[in-house]
């Protein structure tokens, strides 16, 4: 992974020394910082453009427009002519006769 990706760690008592520096990096560079105390983590700091994309609630699409674009994302793909993947499993005997498994008197 690409160090340049991972999010910065910065210890409590730092943040309260440079905290108008740190407050540009992260809204210059839109990467989260990491706060730490006693080098745990305990909070992060985020752009507000990344908190606005995190909170923004997206609409899930119903079904029926779900199944339409699946069906066009997919349109080339003959689903009737599929292999049946239960072919080697199901069993092709034609079962008992209707009542044959009841105990009749």
């Amino acid at each position: 992974m690409d160090s340049d990706n991972l999010p910065r760690n910065v210890s409590a008592t730092m943040l309260r020394r440079r905290i108008s520096q740190i407050i540009d990096e992260i809204e210059h560079s839109s990467q989260p910082v990491v706060i730490t105390r006693y080098g745990k983590p305990v909070a992060v700091m985020l752009s507000a453009k990344a908190y606005v994309e995190l909170t923004t609630q997206r609409a899930e699409p119903d079904f029926q427009t779900a199944y339409r674009d699946f069906r066009t994302r997919w349109s080339d793909v003959d689903l009737d002519d599929a292999a049946d993947p239960w072919d080697g499993i199901r069993d092709k005997t034609p079962g008992k006769e209707d009542g044959a498994w009841r105990d009749t008197p």
